[in-house]
């Protein structure tokens, strides 16, 4: 599966990681919490804001 990251759609990516974030409940789902967060920092760090 290919990600929107993968297909260089990079604002695509951040705006459905960020609705993710949003949606999703860390104290339920702790584990896939942190992959969002991961995957949201790698992208912001691509787009270079650190």
């Amino acid at each position: 599966m290919l990600t929107q990251s993968a297909l260089n759609q990079p604002e695509a990516a951040l705006q459905t990681l960020e609705t993710a974030k949003a949606e999703t409940k860390g104290q339920y789902d702790p584990e896939l919490y942190i992959q969002i967060l991961a995957e949201l920092r790698a992208n912001y760090f691509k787009k270079g804001e650190y």
